[in-house]
């Protein structure tokens, strides 16, 4: 007799029967309540036609009390007034003990069916409600900015595009508590009259389902932005995101706008190792962003403020045209003649030229670059006579001095600043950082393509006193406070050192070599200090996080507005370019010129004057030509073509 296997546990009845009720309750709610009102359905028509047989003469019902069922459309209607309401088995008292023993049944399965119902749409409604608050419904948008993942420079890019006061909508998806992220959205967004619509879904942007549930399909750009602390991984979990957005796009012809950010270099090269054929994806990469800002505020005090300011989105902007009628005319007639904002450069092939020469040709392919508040295509005014023009003096450009460099602290970028500030002249540095990080530093230094640079490595606490007068014993002129690459939970203490010792630089400022002037790198608007007390010692806070966050608005702005961005490589042209000169240069003897006369003579130099800046250092950018200004301690903010000066001069 052959063995009969014994049904396993995981086989009996109870067990698939509870299997297939929770795949039932799995399913949507609308799916549920269907399934129950038509399973109702038919067993109300089947208690009816079971109720009509009872109820037919000849089966013991016709005499009845009332006249009983005579029709299905009776039955069915009696079936159902049972099983949706109990009282109506009290008509059944005297029809007999087979109808009354029915009518019970059918309303007892009623009133289960009932309870069962209202339970489970109770406990639907309360997922429901429970996936709201978590922020893990779909969404349903079209045309929408997506935003996958939230770090620093969010925060920025939704004041950015707020201030403008124009309509959007942007879809956040982070692996984040929903509330923690829609606050910060409002503070944010405090005390501006925004248009924005923000909806914050809770997900994984590195997962093809999270992306999929924010409709990026339908979206007008994607912009993605690692949450990870800075480095490897920041640039890691951006591959991420941008492979799971690959894979939801597929093969789309109409494509949403890609915008990825990035730490490093390498960063950079894995985003191109991905993008696939026809793939147009914007990389901003953080370091390098902050490396020349970083770079030129060294160089040139106050040139943050202007770089800030260009950035800001706000009225003042540089727009791209087609040249139309200032085809064929040279840069200096199409400088002279512009309306409506100032003509800076030209895009050429995709790359920005800021203060060409004056007799290059403006040719039909070429894109006019220029600065103004207001984005009106340029019209031509009249081009005046060359013969009446005066002679353009010869550019000479001195040199400028060795610049006598502190440099406190070591973090990523550091090879990329050492050589933007050695292509601009002759660098005498000292590096103080921790035992730590001085390996990092030389392999820094080594990688660098240094020509005028020589440094001197001191291991010490930049925050220890007798350390930093040790280091001042030499004199220097400029100093520069790195903040270290580290997790966002200690992004605080890293300000607060960099606070500490900017302290210290200050207590030796009375003494002869200190630096008076320090560029200081933080991370969050609160790590700020007074100014100093000697108005001739200002320092520049450059908020790492607000560079980067203001480029990324500008880019989302752009190819909302137009449909394209171009930012990203004038602002590469543009910080290089920026110099902060005295206006006594420019004033040809006149104590108060007006910006007209100061703008024609920065040209016969070669340069685009854009703004004035005060002794404070604070730019008024595109004054009206009209205006005048008082040369005393003032600054003409001018686009130069940034020169190279040369080979380093021999030792």
């Amino acid at each position: 007799m052959p063995l009969v296997p014994r049904r396993s546990p995981d086989q009996s009845l109870t067990n698939r029967l509870g299997y297939r009720i929770d795949r039932f309750l799995g399913l949507h709610p609308a799916v549920q309540l269907a399934a129950v009102l038509n399973v109702a359905v038919v067993l109300a028509f089947l208690f009816g036609c079971t109720i009509y047989v009872l109820d037919a003469p000849g089966a013991g019902g016709g005499g009845v009390e009332g006249g009983g069922v005579r029709s299905l459309a009776e039955g069915f209607w009696w079936a159902i007034t049972r099983l949706l309401d109990g009282g109506t088995v009290a008509s059944d008292g005297r029809t007999g003990f087979v109808r009354q023993s029915f009518g019970i049944g059918v309303t007892l399965l009623g009133l289960v069916a009932v309870t069962v119902l209202t339970g489970a749409f109770a406990s639907s409604f309360s997922d429901r409600l429970s996936a709201i608050r978590r922020g893990s419904l779909p969404v349903f948008e079209r045309g929408h900015v997506l935003l996958l993942g939230w770090n620093a420079h969010a925060g920025v890019i939704v004041r950015e595009l707020g201030r403008t006061g124009k309509r959007m909508r942007l879809v956040i998806v982070a692996d984040r508590d929903r509330e923690t992220i829609e606050e910060s959205v409002r503070e944010q967004l405090l005390g501006w009259k925004h248009r924005l619509d923000v909806v914050v879904r809770h997900g994984d942007p590195a997962t093809v389902a999270a992306v999929r549930k924010a409709a990026a399909r339908r979206a007008a750009a994607v912009v993605i932005l690692p949450d990870s602390d800075v480095g490897h991984c920041h640039d890691r979990a951006a591959l991420r995101s941008l492979l799971a957005l690959e894979r939801v796009l597929g093969d789309r012809v109409d494509r949403p706008h890609i915008i990825v950010e990035v730490a490093s270099q390498s960063g950079r090269e894995m985003v191109r190792l991905c993008e696939g054929a026809g793939r147009d994806v914007v990389v901003v990469e953080a370091h390098g962003v902050n490396a020349r800002v970083l770079a030129q505020s060294v160089r040139q005090r106050g040139a943050f403020g202007v770089a800030r300011a260009i950035l800001s989105l706000d009225s003042l902007s540089i727009y791209h045209y087609p040249p139309a009628l200032f085809t064929g005319l040279t840069f200096d007639d199409a400088h002279a003649s512009i309306r409506s904002g100032i003509l800076v450069g030209l895009l050429r092939d995709g790359a920005a030229v800021l203060s060409p020469p004056g007799g290059e040709v403006i040719g039909p392919d070429d894109q006019l670059l220029v600065f103004s508040d207001q984005d009106v295509r340029p019209r031509i005014a009249g081009v005046p006579d060359r013969r009446s023009r005066p002679p353009v003096a010869p550019i000479v450009v001195a040199p400028p001095a060795l610049l006598r460099l502190l440099i406190l602290r070591v973090r990523p970028g550091l090879t990329e600043i050492l050589e933007l500030i050695d292509a601009r002249g002759a660098v005498q540095a000292t590096l103080l950082a921790p035992a730590e990080e001085i390996a990092r530093a030389h392999e820094a230094v080594r990688l660098a393509t240094l020509r005028r640079t020589t440094i001197n490595f001191v291991v010490g606490d930049p925050l220890d006193g007798p350390t930093i007068d040790r280091v001042l014993a030499d004199p220097h002129d400029t100093a520069l406070l790195l903040a270290p690459d580290v997790a966002a939970s200690f992004s605080a203490e890293a300000d607060a050192d960099q606070l500490i010792s900017l302290l210290q630089l200050r207590r030796r400022r009375a003494e002869k070599g200190a630096p008076s002037h320090a560029v200081v790198e933080v991370r969050s608007p609160e790590a700020r200090l007074p100014r100093d007390g000697n108005h001739h010692h200002v320092d520049d806070f450059i908020l790492s996080r607000e560079v980067v966050g203001m480029l990324l608005a500008r880019e989302i702005y752009g190819i909302g507005v137009r449909g394209s961005s171009i930012y990203h490589a004038v602002l590469d042209a543009v910080n290089p370019s920026v110099e902060l000169r005295p206006l006594t240069l420019y004033a040809s003897g006149d104590g108060e010129p007006t910006f007209a006369e100061l703008a024609l003579a920065a040209r016969r130099r070669g340069e685009v004057a854009i703004g004035v800046a005060d002794d404070k250092g604070q730019p008024r950018l595109l004054p009206d030509f009209g205006d005048r200004f008082n040369t005393h301690k003032a600054h003409l903010v001018v686009l130069s073509s940034a020169p190279d000066f040369g080979p380093a001069p021999p030792a």
